[in-house]
């Protein structure tokens, strides 16, 4: 007679797990499932993994892959430091996106480490991570995984149920993600997934498969997957289709121009760029090009600006795609053949996501305006903040002070808001003081301009 299968429980059997699978010949057994079956892949893990790669466990559910990563686990504790994410399990509380690494760092240190794995989406920041979406969450938890991994120097990073409750897209643009934020570590990563497919994405330097009974081999090394975005000219009906994903409200004055990242393996529109004409005051302008635009009359330099300059008003990505590059690339696909010799931006995130700037154009920080100056002097002399400005409660107290409230009827009048209610006037005004705009400019090389308009300068110095 052959011996029972052996079935453990995280408690006591009760009488009715009991009286369900005696039939079947089942015995229960309270405690933890032996590991010994699962060292062995984690052995190979652990012995074949190096500094800075990433180690992939596939299979269908239930077939060992957890069990082997708590092999692992068991062993490193003993030996090493681990730090283990999982996204089936409830975080302890629900902390606001913002404070997810802590409550002790700058919020654009935050910011600057969230938009590594896609989460560049200012709306986000003021929700909590059970208010996410599930790939929002997803990689909330992954941020925060390597956050915690690099700080405490860890050796190891084990992630379990990678991505498993993702669309494929989703799926495919987080672990595009990954894999490069891995990669720039020292840390053995170690990921399980039921997904197979991600394999390419992820290029793992190691991957044991498991089959549906338990056992494992290891593959050979995986391909990437060739990149499915490709850039081609856009429409209207693009930024229309994206315009909601971008924090600001509305589509730019003018347009003049629009470029398109589409995914073509799943048929989806990834991003889109928009070109406008130029403002006609930019200060950064004396910076990029001096006395271009300011050695003349004021019709000749407008005339000139228009003949010479184009902005890039709006870059916009599905949040699905976000992490991937694909506003980089949008950028640097319209500055290698643009409309004009002249391609300028401002960015509100430059300091966060220095998109621009990884596409070759140079950045230039902005002058505080001297009305923007002398409100934040005035804040300061009180003791204040700009960001309290934002806060309906605090702005009212803060206006309550004869300084602070002459100062900001002040300030109003220079950005011609008088008419706006002094709530919102304070709320503004704090957006503004709050923010580190840069701005960017890029002059095509002379050389190469062989597709310039005819009657546009060679070059602009």
């Amino acid at each position: 007679m052959s011996s029972p299968k052996v079935i453990f429980t995280t408690d006591r059997p009760t009488s009715r797990q009991i009286e369900a699978c005696a039939p079947f010949g089942l015995h229960l057994r309270a405690g933890a499932a032996p590991l010994a079956d699962w060292r062995e892949p984690a052995a190979h893990v652990r012995t074949a993994l190096l500094a800075g790669q990433i180690a992939l466990l596939t299979g269908p559910s239930g077939c060992g892959k957890s069990r082997t990563l708590h092999a692992l686990t068991e062993h490193l504790r003993r030996r090493s430091r681990v730090v283990i994410v999982s996204h089936s399990e409830s975080p302890r509380t629900d902390p606001l996106l913002i404070d997810i690494l802590g409550h002790d760092l700058p919020p654009e240190r935050v910011m600057a480490h969230l938009a590594r794995f896609g989460l560049a989406e200012p709306a986000l920041l003021a929700r909590r991570l059970g208010e996410l979406s599930e790939g929002q969450r997803h990689r909330a938890l992954l941020a925060a995984g390597f956050w915690r991994a690099e700080r405490v120097g860890a050796d190891w990073l084990l992630i379990d149920e990678f991505c498993s409750v993702l669309d494929r897209v989703t799926a495919e643009g987080v672990a595009h993600t990954f894999a490069r934020a891995a990669r720039a570590t020292r840390v053995r990563v170690v990921v399980a997934t039921a997904h197979h497919d991600l394999a390419r994405r992820l290029a793992p330097d190691l991957h044991l498969q498991f089959d549906a009974l338990g056992s494992w081999r290891p593959c050979g090394p995986t391909s990437p997957a060739p990149d499915p975005i490709i850039i081609e000219p856009g429409s209207k009906r693009d930024l229309e289709r994206l315009i909601d994903h971008h924090y600001l409200a509305g589509p730019p004055a003018t347009r003049v121009g629009y470029l398109r990242a589409v995914d073509e393996l799943h048929d989806q529109l990834a991003g889109v760029l928009v070109i406008s004409m130029p403002t006609l005051n930019g200060v950064w302008r004396a910076q990029a090009w001096p006395g271009r635009y300011s050695a003349c009359s004021r019709r000749a330099a407008s005339a000139r600006l228009n003949a010479e300059v184009r902005c890039i008003s709006r870059v916009i990505v599905d949040p699905r795609y976000r992490g991937r590059g694909v506003a980089r690339r949008l950028v640097d696909k319209y500055l290698r053949d643009p409309q004009t010799p002249a391609t300028e931006a401002v960015a509100a995130m430059g300091s966060i996501c220095p998109l621009f700037e990884r596409a070759g154009m140079t950045g230039y920080r902005l002058p505080r305006h001297p009305a923007d100056a002398r409100l934040a002097d005035a804040l300061e002399s009180e003791g204040h903040e700009a960001w309290m400005l934002a806060d309906a409660d605090r702005a009212a107290d803060l206006l309550r002070r004869p300084l602070l409230a002459r100062e900001l009827e002040r300030w109003s009048r220079c950005r011609h808001l008088q008419n706006a209610q002094p709530d919102e006037r304070a709320r503004l005004a704090g957006a503004r003081l709050c923010v580190t705009p840069m701005a960017y400019a890029h002059v095509f090389p002379p050389s190469t301009a062989s597709n310039r308009r005819k009657g546009e300068p060679d070059e602009v110095r």
